[in-house]
């Protein structure tokens, strides 16, 4: 996964050494990262036995990986009874929208652009008024939604909800956590909310400052395999709660969980209510206003899985710089289209459909009317030497 302070670190090698290519000339020649990561005792072109080795323990660590799947609590989310029940309310949703709105409009002194999906040109997003006391507005949204007052905690930017400790989530030990899906997840429960109903993809974790890393090897070969073995492992460390959060990407990503503790951001926590894509300030601050191109295309994944829930996803602004980057445009597209083909056809055309309402499609280097199936095709073999996770049927 790619870290927050720099979203272009994950892809300085490019390669996905998927457990059946580690036998090819091509992957060979990337042994030394393997071994380092294997922890060989030496990065240099190996022997034949300690080639053997290298694979014998790839083998072994994905044999013993962790998966979503493994887990009840990270499965598919679904609340799914007749009537309504586990449905963001309408006016749940407005109102979380309008507030979400107001939020960044008293910070930037009322300035805000227009969005796109689910919204139509430069609107304020609805009459919020001013001042608006963001605490008690989102104790009446939870309260309108039913979540029992004892469950949680609310304070001017941040609320801390308790984990259903009978929920089947990944165990780790004191002072580690999870970040991204997990989190979300976790939070979709504590809300009783029909959201998030997509599987986890990836189970990312973080440590509290103050706690030894000891078991960062042994949870990150549980846990991130894909991270570690392709040189990208790393548990993040949060050292202040409000600096992680206000770090991330997105602003839906604002949140952690760690013991039975999910903590978000007020702005995140609106905008799982208000079906929200944003990008964050500390993004736009890092790219000078603009968004990194795997940003901007996650968040038309975020938004296409949205849509897929049955929400209607407004996206908030922004636009894509151009500068140079480690990769080209159609990598970023391309690895976000792998993604969401992991979750079916159905979901990879209408990540395509939001790509393209964007001018991603176009940008890749794809006809503007192309399909998710064509689009994966010619990416595949465009990219061949990245090895993504496309299917192999196509």
């Amino acid at each position: 996964m790619a870290s927050d302070s720099d979203p272009a670190s994950a892809f300085d090698d490019g390669r996905d050494l998927a457990p059946d290519a580690l036998q090819s000339d091509q992957e060979f020649a990337g042994f030394g990262e393997l071994a380092r990561y294997l922890g060989l005792s030496s990065p240099q072109e190996p022997q034949d036995d300690d080639w053997g080795a290298a694979v014998s323990r790839y083998r072994h660590l994905w044999a013993d990986a962790a998966k979503p799947e493994d887990y009840a609590a990270l499965r598919a989310h679904d609340y799914a009874v007749p009537g309504d029940s586990g449905a963001v309310p309408v006016a749940v949703e407005t109102r979380a929208r309008e507030l979400h709105e107001a939020w960044f409009r008293k910070r930037s002194g009322g300035r805000r652009g227009g969005r796109r999906g689910g919204g139509k040109g430069r609107g304020r997003g609805g009459d919020v008024g001013e001042p608006v006391d963001f605490q008690k507005e989102v104790g009446d949204l939870l309260e309108a939604l039913g979540v029992d007052s004892s469950t949680y905690t609310l304070t001017a930017w941040r609320a801390v909800f308790k984990s259903d400790p009978e929920l089947e989530f990944p165990p780790l030990p004191e002072g580690y956590g999870f970040k991204g899906g997990v989190a979300r997840k976790a939070l979709a429960h504590a809300l009783e909310l029909n959201v998030s109903t997509a599987a986890v993809r990836d189970i990312d974790l973080l440590r509290m400052d103050g706690t030894p890393p000891d078991e960062d090897q042994r949870l990150g070969e549980r846990y991130m395999t894909d991270d570690l073995v392709n040189g990208d492992f790393g548990v993040e460390v949060v050292v202040y709660r409000r600096d992680y959060l206000n770090t991330r990407e997105i602003t839906m990503n604002e949140l952690l969980f760690v013991g039975e503790e999910i903590i978000v951001s007020l702005p995140a926590l609106l905008a799982t209510l208000g079906a929200v894509i944003r990008i964050t300030q500390s993004q736009l601050n890092r790219n000078r206003g603009k968004v990194h191109p795997v940003v901007g295309c996650k968040a038309m994944r975020f938004a296409a899985v949205l849509k897929q829930e049955g929400r209607d996803p407004l996206i908030d602004r922004f636009r894509v710089h151009d500068r140079r980057t480690r990769r080209a445009f159609d990598f970023y597209f391309a690895l976000q289209l792998s993604r969401s083909l992991e979750a079916g056809p159905a979901l990879a055309e209408q990540y395509v459909a939001y790509a393209r309402t964007w001018g991603f499609v176009t940008r890749a280097g794809l006809k503007e009317d192309v399909t998710a199936a064509d689009a994966a095709r010619i990416l595949k073999r465009r990219l061949a030497r990245f090895h993504l996770p496309f299917p192999e049927e196509l």
